[in-house]
């Protein structure tokens, strides 16, 4: 998961410059959120690898450190998939003007 979220920063930056002459603000909106949600996800990534491989051998042993760690972990999950949430309404209004909307939006009415 760690490359996948890796490879989401050429991806942004490809999904702006293509959406920057339809719809700028909502472009630099939405490409912007996700950009700014990409490094969260790379620390929860490394809290995950946490709780399952020991580092310089150090375990979690205590309740209330394994409790820091799992509340860090699954209370991330939500607040990262609220915000990919409002990026993709946002971005899916700045590709309705373009041209991915008029293709999409003619495949939707007139099926395959």
């Amino acid at each position: 998961m760690f490359f996948a979220v890796i490879l989401l920063i050429p991806a942004v930056m490809a999904l702006y410059h293509n959406l920057a002459s339809t719809d700028r603000t909502k472009a630099a909106l939405g490409c912007g959120i996700i950009a700014a949600v990409i490094p969260v996800i790379i620390v929860l990534d490394i809290v995950h690898g946490r709780l399952i491989y020991p580092v310089y051998n150090i375990h979690i042993n205590t309740p209330a450190v394994a409790e820091l760690v799992v509340a860090v972990y699954y209370g991330g999950l939500p607040a990262i998939g609220i915000l990919f949430g409002v990026a993709t309404i946002v971005l899916s209004l700045a590709m309705k003007r373009g041209g991915f909307g008029w293709s999409l939006s003619y495949y939707l009415r007139h099926g395959s």
